[in-house]
Order: structure tokens, then C-alpha cells, then sequence
């Protein structure tokens, strides 16, 4: 049976299971839950549901919420708050806290595990602190230690108090950018990262066998409470202190700290970033930020944004402008609510511009590489796969080493941790998506102090009348012009799954042509979902690569070197200049057929370094095959759809 084949028949079989269960059997799930349930808001949405049956209700509306489980991945759990073994709660918050724990004691053994301790900290969101409140108990209960955070805390600084306290694992409540609705589990594992494979499906095995609580917590009402068990420990102030030190030492570059009054605006987006980014501003001896009012509080309901994410583009931004309009500001700011990312966006005549996260990996790179603290070290950096490639093009010219991983920090900061332990510095990890790393001081992304070194940045560069959109023109002109475009669809797995094995069946592509006709030649192809890739002598990927989901890259030459003076295209040769990447970008939840997947393409192309005035042609040239002159969004379907662009 294919794989469609396998899906259908599953999605016939839950359809006939649908049909057949009585409104007894759906309450006497109703009642399973409920014996197991102590917090009283989702116990009363399920007494709604027995309610609801009294009065003639099927109840197929909530059945699903009653027999699906949620899944434990590499991001740990991040749903949609509510009753039901599918959604964040209390019962399966703390299902998966046993589950890590009963992982954790196989992994590290019980005396280790308990010794260690494990950290603990939550966000602004609905429903944070009762969560952080569910692990922290089930912890101290087993008698493992417990570092727990007493106020709400951006994650980074979980993340930081995960490696500083040398802890067993980390556990983060929030839901990041996500909608309001929504809130996760996000877990470090023993050493400060977050968790990779195998670790994720030992612990959703771990899970299953521990779904029943193992006691009842639910005396413990507050975090005080907490504080009152044995094991239980108030590690607050003492790991924002800290934290605040390793930043400020390794990442505050200026000597002088009367700077210049460069007015910024900063919004936390209703988030928990406002007080220890100001904390920061103070430390690098920077002017403090010009808050953006009804942004800098958290509210969990999230009353300015239809979405809190900072990537959203100027409709995320407009309460920042007005603020910056307000004081005549041209630079802002903003964290997503948990803290872990940051966008920038610069006023230059008249106009918003904001970055993109591989431009600001650029700055903030250039920044790194100049501030280093010995200038004969040995360096790195590294960037997620389908990142811009100009951290490569940086490390050629100026002698570090240069790293590519999978995307998501799992993987990054593992490899930056990797190039540690050889002795090579990382001076910046960064993944497309607006996460940064500056530096070692944790290993997950880390909105907070890259908004302090942006502001010190910034404020360096604005005192010698420059703009950062100047710095960035003249670091592309050094450096080559490197453009990146990602888009996404939604579309059902086994599509992603058939287009994907039908390039495979029919043969890898010699060429890619475009909706406008250009014929990019294919020199070379990596399979991650087979292990493979023409460009190295073996033919092995050297990435790590899983038969469970679906990446291919394709390394292309553009033809943009007919933009360049021929005595200039020499570097071009036997290089791939555009890379195309097509992979499954994660799934989620949908009524009408169970689950879909996000067909992701990502493309990169790169221009080398060329005179000043044959550059406006070349990003003319790169604009017009990245965009299609608009065409994009049909050239993406139809790399989607079939394979009839490729021969």
C-alpha cells in the first residue's frame, strides 16, 4: 500500500469510527477526562459538553478533542488552549512533564537527572504561570530539583539559565508569535539546546506510558506555593543579574558610553521583552528606548496586533511608526512577544524600510566580525541552510569558517556549539526567520541582547552620518548582493510527499526554467529526505537527513553572470550562484482533511562583488528571476503543483 494509499484508508477508518460512536460513548470520555482533570476551567468546558448531550447534542463536534493526542516533537508541544487531550492544558502539560522526566532519568539516570535540576520559567500568555506551576510540581514532587522563575521571563533567558546552572533540561511555557489562542512547551535538553532526534520520540513514548497523573497537584494554586516544597528554588533575580553580566561583557563593544541621543523605538508587542531590554540599554550605556506605550505591557490578548509576530511586515508595525513619527525617531525595534526574535526597520526619506532577517544577520555579522575580540582567532559562523548565503561570501573574504545547518536553533546553535568545543568561536548563528544568536553566552536565539547590540550598532553608525540601510548597500558591494525569497503553500501531505518522489521517479532535473524563460543549469542536487548530494565525492549529504520528511536543494547557475564585465564573472565558474530549496515546512491542524502540510520553496542567488555601477543592473537582473516581474506566485504552484517547469 503507497503511502496515499495508507492515508486514505486511515482517514476512511476515523470517518467510520465517527459514525459509529454513541453519544454514551462520548460521555463516558466526557467522564475519563474529568476524573483526571483538577483544574476547574477546562473541567467546566468538558461539564458543558455532558451538558450539551443532555440536551440532544451528538457531541462529534468535541469527539476528536477526546481521543487525539498531541504529538511531542523537536519544538516540544504548541497548540491551541482548551479541554482535550489535543490541546494545552493542565492534564496534558503534565503528561508531558512525566514524560520528559521519566526520559530524562533513562538518558542521565535518576541520580544525575535529580542533582542537576531543571529550570523553569513562562511568558505573558493565558495561562503561562498555571502551566509553569504543572511542571514545576511534577518535578519537585519526584524530588528533582527545581530552578523556577517567579515572575514572567522572555525565553532567552530560560534557555541562559539552562546552560548556566549546568541543568539536567529547561522548560519554557510560551507559544512565541503564535495567535492568542495558542500556547506551547518548549524544552532544552542537558545540554542547553533545544531537543533533537531521537529525544523527541523517546519522550512522546515516555508520554503514553505516563498519561495518568501521578498525584494530585492541585493544592499547589501559585507560584509560592511551589516555592514551599522541598525542591523548589527562586532563581529569578539571581540568573537576570548574571545573564545581564555575560551579555554586557561579551557582546558590549563601545568604548565610550556617553552616546550620542539617537532616539529608538522599541515595541515588545505585548510581550515580556520590555524590562530587560531597558535593563540592557542601561548596561551598554546606551540612551534609553522611546517605549511604544500600548505595546510595552504584556497582554496576553494581544489588543494592537491581529498577530503578534514581527515578520507580518508594516501592519505589525504601524503603532511603532506613530510612535517614531511622534519624536522623530528613525530606527525601531521589536521583539516577538516571548523575546527570542527581533525585527528593524529604518526611516530613510520618508520611507520604512524594514529588514529582512538575512539583511540583519548582514549588519550584525559585519558588526561581530569587527568587534572580535582577538583579530588572529579562529572564528565561524552559521546560518540555517535556507538562509542568504552572504555569511559564506563573508568568511571567504575575511578568513573565518563558515557553517550551514538544518533550520530551527536545534540544529544551529548544536553546530555553533560543536565549532565551540574545537575551539573555534561562533560569533553569530542566525536563521532567516528574524532569530540571531550574538555570540555563546546561550544556545537558542536571543531577541533581547541582539536588540542591545543593534542599538549599540546603530548608534555608532548614525554618529558618523551614515544609515544602516548605507551599511548595508556598501557591505553588498563588498561582500556581493545576495537576495532571498521564500514562499510557502498549503497543501495536503501526500501532494508534497507525490511531487517531490515524481522529480525522483522521472529523474533529478538537468535545468530549471522559469515562468519568464530563463534556463538555470543544475549543478548539483541534495536529497535530505535520502541522504544524498551530487556535490560531495562520496555522495553522501553531510547534513543530517531524515526519510520522514521532504527537502531537496537544487544548486543552479542563474545565468546572471552576462549582468557582470567579463574580467569580473571569473568567480562564478564551476559555482552555483541561486540555490532553490523545496521542503515540508512543518504541519498543522485543519478541519477538512486531518492534516496539511507548508510546501516551502526557498530561493537563493548570489551576485559577487562587481564595480559600483554595474551593480543597479544586477539586482535589476536578480529582482526579475527571484519575482518573475510578479510572475512568483506561479512559478511556487508550479513547482507545487507538477514538474513541468523542470527538463
Amino acid at each position: 500500500m503507497s503511502g496515499v494509499d495508507s492515508m486514505d484508508a486511515q482517514l476512511e477508518s476515523e470517518t467510520a469510527k465517527a459514525e459509529t460512536i454513541t453519544p454514551e460513548d462520548i460521555r463516558g470520555l466526557c467522564n475519563a477526562w474529568l476524573a483526571v482533570d483538577r483544574d476547574e476551567c477546562t473541567r467546566e468546558e468538558v461539564k458543558g459538553w455532558l451538558r450539551g448531550l443532555d440536551h440532544g447534542e451528538d457531541g462529534t463536534q468535541f469527539m476528536r478533542r477526546l481521543t487525539q493526542r498531541l504529538r511531542f516533537g523537536t519544538a516540544g508541544l504548541r497548540a491551541r488552549m482548551g479541554a482535550g487531550y489535543d490541546r494545552m492544558n493542565v492534564v496534558t502539560v503534565t503528561a508531558a512533564t512525566q514524560g520528559v522526566f521519566m526520559h530524562l532519568v533513562e538518558d542521565l539516570g535518576r541520580a544525575e537527572a535529580v542533582s542537576r535540576g531543571v529550570v523553569v520559567g513562562w511568558d505573558g500568555r493565558n495561562n503561562s504561570e498555571k502551566f509553569a506551576i504543572a511542571v514545576a510540581a511534577v518535578f519537585a514532587c519526584a524530588g528533582v530539583r527545581v530552578f523556577l522563575m517567579a515572575r514572567m521571563t522572555p525565553t532567552p533567558i530560560v534557555a541562559y539559565a539552562t546552560k548556566f546552572l549546568h541543568a539536567a533540561c529547561g522548560v519554557m511555557i510560551t507559544a512565541s508569535h503564535n495567535p492568542k489562542h495558542d500556547n506551547g512547551y518548549k524544552l532544552y535538553w542537558s545540554d542547553a539546546c533545544q531537543i533533537r532526534p531521537p529525544h523527541d520520540r523517546k519522550i512522546e513514548e515516555a508520554i503514553q506510558e505516563n498519561e495518568t497523573p501521578w498525584s494530585d497537584y492541585s493544592q499547589l494554586r501559585s507560584i509560592q506555593d511551589v516555592f514551599r516544597l522541598e525542591h523548589a528554588t527562586d532563581c529569578t533575580d539571581s540568573i537576570i543579574e548574571s545573564y545581564l553580566d555575560h551579555v554586557t561583557r561579551d557582546l558590549c563593544f563601545r568604548k565610550s558610553k556617553q552616546a550620542a541621543p539617537l532616539p529608538i523605538v522599541y515595541s515588545a508587542f505585548h510581550g515580556v521583552g520590555a524590562p530587560y531590554v531597558s535593563l540592557l540599554f542601561e548596561r551598554f550605556g546606551l540612551p534609553r528606548y522611546v517605549p511604544v506605550e500600548c505595546q510595552c505591557d504584556p497582554d496576553p490578548d494581544f489588543p494592537t496586533l491581529t498577530f503578534p509576530n514581527p515578520e507580518e511586515g508594516e501592519g505589525a508595525l504601524v503603532e511603532s511608526f506613530r510612535a517614531a513619527a511622534q519624536v522623530g525617531a528613525h530606527l525601531v525595534l521589536a521583539n516577538d512577544p516571548d523575546a527570542d526574535r527581533v525585527v528593524v526597520a529604518e526611516e530613510v526619506h520618508g520611507s520604512w524600510r524594514i529588514f529582512t532577517g538575512n539583511e540583519i544577520a548582514t549588519l550584525l555579522a559585519h558588526w561581530m566580525w569587527k568587534n572580535r575580540p582577538e583579530p588572529a582567532g579562529k572564528y565561524c559562523m552559521v546560518a540555517s541552510t535556507v538562509s542568504s548565503r552572504i555569511l559564506a561570501s563573508m568568511a571567504d573574504a575575511e578568513g573565518f569558517e563558515f557553517r550551514e545547518a538544518l533550520t530551527g536553533f536545534k540544529w544551529l546553535s548544536h553546530t555553533a556549539m560543536e565549532m565551540t568545543n574545537q575551539g573555534v568561536k561562533a560569533l553569530l548563528t542566525y536563521e532567516e526567520a528574524i532569530g540571531f544568536l550574538c555570540g555563546m553566552t546561550l544556545h537558542d536565539k536571543d531577541g533581547v541582547s541582539a536588540s542591545a547590540v543593534l542599538a549599540e550598532l546603530a548608534h555608532e553608525v548614525y554618529e558618523q552620518e551614515f544609515t544602516l540601510t548605507g551599511l548595508l548597500a556598501e557591505l553588498h558591494t563588498r561582500y556581493g548582493v545576495h537576495l532571498n525569497h521564500n514562499g510557502y503553500l498549503r497543501c495536503e501531505p501526500e501532494v508534497l510527499v507525490r511531487v517531490l518522489d515524481e522529480l525522483r521517479t522521472l529523474g533529478l532535473p538537468s535545468e530549471v526554467v522559469t515562468k519568464d524563460g530563463i534556463i538555470c543549469p543544475v549543478l548539483s542536487v541534495r536529497d535530505l529526505t535520502q541522504g544524498t548530494d551530487s556535490a560531495e565525492v562520496d555522495g553522501k549529504a553531510r547534513l543530517p537527513w531524515d526519510a520522514r520528511s521532504q527537502f531537496l536543494t537544487f544548486r543552479l547557475s542563474s545565468g546572471l553572470s552576462d549582468e557582470i564585465p567579463s574580467n569580473e564573472s571569473s568567480s562564478l565558474s564551476g559555482k552555483p550562484d541561486c540555490v532553490v530549496s523545496l521542503r515540508g515546512s512543518g504541519t498543522e491542524s485543519k478541519v477538512s482533511r486531518g492534516i496539511t502540510s507548508s510546501f516551502g520553496v526557498t530561493l537563493n542567488v548570489y551576485c559577487p562583488p562587481v564595480r559600483s555601477n554595474s551593480i543597479p543592473n544586477s539586482v535589476v537582473a536578480q529582482n526579475k528571476f527571484l519575482r518573475g516581474e510578479g510572475d512568483w506566485s506561479r512559478l511556487s504552484k508550479n513547482w507545487c503543483g507538477s514538474a513541468s517547469i523542470l527538463r
